[in-house]
């Protein structure tokens, strides 16, 4: 519906699942000949796919070059900490706040600068702890994702021109919502890293004109919980909407991501759907009484069926019907099982 309406639309797809989907669709060739305006709409969406291995990608995530001032100190420190835990040592965190500045200056002054002159800095101190942690840090970048935030300032803008942008990131390593941040790999550290680079990104997307309407879809918005700093970067992206002309749909498995205590009343609508271990959240968010009857509610919903909150703030259950077979084949995530083919008859 959105690329029907008079915005830009940015839509994040950090499983790299939409496009398959919707080409898939449009494959079809029944679809191909009863809807042909649905194919063409479809394929003027544009696939941004953000590769590491590819060497045009590299720094198109990086803060410092597309950030100015606090907010790329602040996104960089943020990115740098995912990855390398500063935390009890002063002397390494001083040193990479100090770069930071200097770095971030040298830009000021038209220098093409990025977050590898950081990296170099701390691996060419004479101080040993400093040059250790520097050192680590280069080569948990070589050859990793993390070369699309840490770069030396030369990436290329990514064209944000066209009416619907899908942004896809290749090798994206997500930990599962539920796992313990104490216990993540480095590939899910540097995957939420990404997260990081990527919100600031859409932020920044979002405030682009007061004048001209945009959009953005954040899948997977429950990783910038898990990512350092992420709740604020929920809050800020949600606050550009108030300044700007931007709509933005956060897209998570868990209520409790998507608004906090001291961040009420940023949101105009919420769809909850079902989940066993969320249901308390998802009474809280949407104003209703933690009853036993409320929580069967709930557990009685079945798939398709939700808990809407309008704009008003009045919550009732909705059934979610597609009414066009073209666009159930292109909104599919799964094939379907047989349990949910027993379920739906059984509706």
């Amino acid at each position: 519906y959105l690329s029907f309406l008079d915005c830009q639309v940015l839509m994040t797809d950090p499983k790299v699942e939409v496009r398959k989907w919707f080409t898939k669709a449009i494959s079809d060739p029944d679809v191909r000949v009863k809807y042909p305006m649905f194919v063409e709409l479809i394929r003027s969406f544009h696939y941004v796919t953000l590769d590491a291995s590819d060497k045009k990608n590299f720094g198109v995530l990086d803060p410092i070059i597309f950030l100015d001032g606090f907010e790329a100190k602040e996104t960089a420190q943020n990115i740098i900490e995912q990855i390398y835990d500063l935390h009890g040592k002063d002397a390494v965190k001083t040193e990479v706040l100090k770069t930071l500045d200097a770095v971030i200056e040298r830009k000021a002054k038209g220098e093409t600068v990025g977050l590898m002159h950081v990296v170099d800095h701390l691996a060419n101190s004479e101080d040993p702890t400093i040059k250790s942690a520097g050192e680590l840090l280069v080569q948990m970048v070589q050859n990793s994702i993390l070369q699309l935030v840490f770069s030396y300032g030369d990436a290329d803008a990514i064209n944000l021109n066209r009416k619907v942008t899908i942004l896809e990131i290749a090798g994206l390593d997500l930990p599962n919502e539920d796992d313990d941040p104490r216990y993540y790999s480095d590939s899910d550290r540097k995957s939420l890293s990404i997260m990081i680079g990527l919100a600031k990104f859409c932020e920044k997307f979002g405030r682009r004109s007061h004048d001209d309407p945009t959009a953005i879809i954040f899948d997977e918005a429950w990783t910038l919980t898990k990512a350092r700093g992420g709740k604020r970067l929920v809050q800020d992206m949600k606050r550009v909407g108030r300044s700007f002309k931007n709509q933005l749909y956060l897209v998570s498995q868990n209520m409790a991501d998507s608004e906090t205590d001291d961040d009420k009343g940023n949101f105009g609508a919420r769809f909850a759907f079902d989940n066993d271990v969320d249901r308390p959240d998802i009474l809280k968010t949407m104003n209703l009484p933690q009853t036993k009857q409320n929580e069967e509610m709930l557990a009685n919903m079945v798939k398709g069926q939700a808990l809407f909150m309008d704009f008003y703030g009045r919550v009732g259950k909705l059934s979610i019907d597609c009414l066009f077979e073209e666009w159930r084949e292109a909104f599919k995530t799964v094939e379907k099982s047989h349990s949910a083919r027993a379920e739906e008859e059984l509706a």
